[in-house]
């Protein structure tokens, strides 16, 4: 019995079973965002959902061995989505992540208090989406591409940072070296005018909760490049939306609008350097 145990053959097939993919449900409103992490991720199975409520529906067929979930989500929350995850679920727990950009003590109570079971911050940094996998699924397999993030430090050829974007925060997020951070620039040069319209469509709906998710949705994807200027009025437009204040919000549209053109310019000089 101990030779089979410890038999050459049980020992590749504890290695197999180690190393298998996962399937994970990654559930977030930013088409931007959802290409980073399925970049991170790419070793695995990925199924993508844009809100809560997409997400119990597919909960609700199939099984998968982690979620992340966005907490702020038109249609459905991240919280609603869990608490109606928890209430199907039979004989099967699946870990829910939280994906949260605020890392404070009652947010984080609020993620667990829903039937989270763990929680990640947002901008998504590698090494803690690899081990915050790893905790929840027992699992040691190659979770993320952290590796190909690393090594883009020794490619400086897509320029340096600037007051626009902070390209080294961009590179220890974004996998692929190089290439992996100019076409995660061109994908969100070519977002952020959809992003920007459905901002305005809020707001000339006056409607606080949609401005108040566009708005995050816009300062999370911008906040993989350090954007700290577009990141920093979005979020005052996110605040306003949340109070209700449209006024407030539509006052900083011409200041966003601003901020987000010069973001442009430098992502296009981004997504356009040549390779080194």
């Amino acid at each position: 019995m101990m030779d089979d145990v410890l038999s050459p053959t049980n020992r590749d097939d504890d290695k197999e079973r180690e190393f298998a993919p996962l399937d994970i449900l990654l559930v977030d409103d930013s088409v931007v965002i959802q290409k980073l992490l399925a970049s991170l991720l790419e070793n695995h199975n990925i199924e993508t959902a844009g809100d809560g409520k997409a997400a119990v529906t597919i909960m609700k067929k199939e099984r998968f061995d982690i979620v992340l979930m966005d907490v702020q989500m038109p249609e459905m929350d991240g919280f609603e989505a869990t608490a109606a995850i928890r209430k199907t679920e039979e004989g099967h727990r699946t870990p829910i992540i939280a994906m949260t950009a605020s890392a404070a003590t009652d947010d984080r109570d609020q993620c667990l208090a829903a039937g989270m079971d763990g929680y990640i911050g947002k901008p998504i940094q590698p090494d803690d989406l690899r081990r915050t996998i790893e905790q929840f699924t027992q699992s040691h397999s190659h979770s993320t591409s952290a590796s190909s993030a690393d090594e883009s430090f020794s490619s400086p050829g897509i320029g340096a940072s600037s007051d626009v974007i902070d390209l080294e925060m961009a590179r220890r997020q974004i996998p692929g070296g190089e290439q992996g951070v100019r076409e995660m620039a061109q994908f969100l040069l070519d977002q952020c005018p959809t992003m920007m319209m459905e901002i305005q469509q809020a707001l000339t709906a006056r409607d606080g909760k949609r401005i108040q998710r566009a708005a995050h949705s816009l300062k999370g994807s911008t906040d993989i490049f350090g954007a700290k200027h577009v990141v920093g009025v979005a979020r005052r437009i996110e605040l306003a939306g949340k109070r209700g204040n449209v006024n407030d919000a539509s006052e900083a549209m011409p200041e966003l609008r601003e901020q987000v053109s010069q973001l442009r310019s430098a992502l296009a000089v981004t997504a356009a350097a040549e390779p080194h």
